[in-house]
């Protein structure tokens, strides 16, 4: 899966990426994300990634996730926010 590849090296490299998610309403949306990780629950994998158009942590899964751009951006890493998503 081309996708998980990319996030996984976006996620080690902390580049930042576009984009286009579903969300479960099916709402279509174009979105900047930095990549924090990929967890595999439930049969399903995810994406945590802090969310522009939010201004928020969110979780994607991947499954929704329609289009992948790496963007020329970098960010810092952000470990607190993992803890908080893997100790609830």
């Amino acid at each position: 899966m081309k996708t998980l590849a990319t996030l996984e090296a976006l996620c080690q490299e902390y580049q930042s990426a576009q984009i286009r998610y579903l969300s479960g309403e099916g709402i279509l949306s174009e979105r900047k994300v930095n990549p924090l990780a990929l967890c595999f629950q439930n049969g399903e994998w995810s994406l945590i990634a802090y969310c522009h158009l939010r201004q928020a942590d969110r979780e994607f899964k991947l499954e929704r996730i329609k289009s992948l751009k790496t963007l020329d951006e970098f960010f810092a890493p952000r470990t607190e926010v993992l803890y908080r998503f893997f100790s609830r």
